[in-house]
């Protein structure tokens, strides 16, 4: 008797999941296209265009092998001019997510720095649903709290500003 219990808790967390799955992709759906529908994208023309995204492209090109550059040595080409090593840890070494760039090619980099965004967003939904299976909470308030917490202001703002700022969402529910 004890497997079929276990199996029905299976089945209803892999429902819990799947609902959430198509909640996520239905709110991305309704916020995050609307600048690409508009010609924009996800990457801020601030710091996001400025560091970010050179940072994460000269990381793509190392972890691809392309580039002639180490993740030590010094350079003024990315952060303010800092050693390189600092600069990289900073921004993409201890971010799981940044090593999946390398599965992109460098025409595709935007769209992966893109995508890579919306995948730590599902991440962050993910942990918070996990979270909440060990609680006692209705199916309901599951599915609500872990949309309300993966869509948050905060997380609206940093992922678009500051994307490698959602870890501790994260690692952290």
């Amino acid at each position: 008797m004890e497997p079929r219990i276990n199996s029905r808790k299976h089945l209803y967390r892999l429902k819990i999941y799947m609902i959430y799955s198509i909640a996520f992709l239905l709110v991305c759906l309704a916020t995050y296209t609307i600048p690409w529908l508009a010609g924009k994208t996800l990457i801020w023309n601030v710091d996001g265009i400025a560091q970010h995204f050179p940072i994460l492209a000269q990381f793509q090109r190392i972890l691809q092998g392309t580039s002639q550059q180490s993740l030590t040595g010094w350079s003024w080409n990315l952060g303010a001019g800092a050693d390189q090593l600092t600069t990289f840890a900073f921004y993409v070494i201890g971010d799981p997510f940044s090593y999946l760039i390398a599965l992109f090619p460098a025409s595709k980099l935007e769209l992966g720095y893109q995508l890579l965004i919306l995948l730590r967003l599902y991440c962050v939904g993910l942990a918070f649903l996990a979270w909440a299976n060990e609680r006692r909470f209705s199916t309901h308030s599951k599915l609500i709290g872990t949309i309300i917490y993966t869509f948050s202001g905060y997380n609206f703002y940093v992922s678009m500003h500051h994307p490698f700022f959602i870890l501790p969402m994260i690692l952290f529910p």
